[in-house]
């Protein structure tokens, strides 16, 4: 039975949409990092040198008031929920900042491709039972999207999305065929993946149809036999 939880990691580059500022002051702010879910992110200004941000393009503040240290950056930021986002925050100077300044951020996932694309690069399996591939795709115009799982030979295998080698296990062999799984619908996903003998993983995702312009967001979690 699959009974020790890993971790999970974030396997996905996100993108950092282009700044939107609105205000009288300083323009100095600097969001970056690998953002791990889709959201609209904004760093407000408040009075005497101080700022706050949010997740939710302010409708809730996920922090007390912080002070602006001049070059200083800040975080990785994590939510008053404990849900990381993989950003941070750094103010060029520390003066001249106008109250109410905002600078406001869309984030998201990678977007779909064309065609089939790496959302991760080569994972190590490190024994475990169970592979958990989770996360979020935001449909576009594409006709859906395929999540593939595929099992590298080495982490230098230049053909990643083909089908792995024979393995011998004793009693006979084992073809380690690649998963596919198709979304039709923006939502959460969740796939549980068997992976005994499998040493190395990779995701990959790509369009069904159409002109691409969904995202996606994707985590692994590896389960243990114990």
């Amino acid at each position: 039975m699959v009974t020790r939880r890993g971790y999970q990691q974030c396997v996905h580059t996100g993108i950092i949409g282009t700044k939107v500022f609105a205000g009288t002051g300083t323009n100095d702010v600097t969001v970056s990092g690998n953002p791990y879910v889709a959201s609209t992110f904004q760093v407000y200004v408040l009075a005497n040198e101080e700022w706050k941000w949010s997740d939710d393009n302010g409708s809730t503040w996920e922090s007390d008031p912080l002070p602006i240290v001049a070059g200083k950056t800040v975080g990785p930021l994590v939510t008053a929920a404990g849900v990381k986002t993989g950003l941070y925050v750094t103010f060029a100077s520390a003066a001249g900042h106008d109250a109410a300044d905002t600078s406001t951020y869309a984030c998201t996932g990678p977007l779909i491709g064309a065609t089939i694309t790496a959302v991760s690069g080569v994972l190590i399996n490190n024994n475990a039972e169970q592979l958990i591939v989770r996360g979020v795709y935001a449909k576009g115009t594409e006709g859906g999207a395929y999540l593939q799982v595929s099992w590298p030979r080495s982490t230098g295998d230049a053909t990643m999305y083909q089908e792995a080698k024979l393995e011998d296990i004793g009693a006979g062999i084992m073809v380690h065929h690649n998963k596919i799984y198709r979304l039709d619908a923006s939502g959460p996903f969740e796939f549980a993946i068997p992976t005994r003998g499998k040493p190395y993983y990779k995701i990959w995702q790509y369009k069904v149809s159409g002109t691409q312009t969904g995202t996606i967001t994707c985590f692994t979690e590896l389960y243990y036999d114990e």
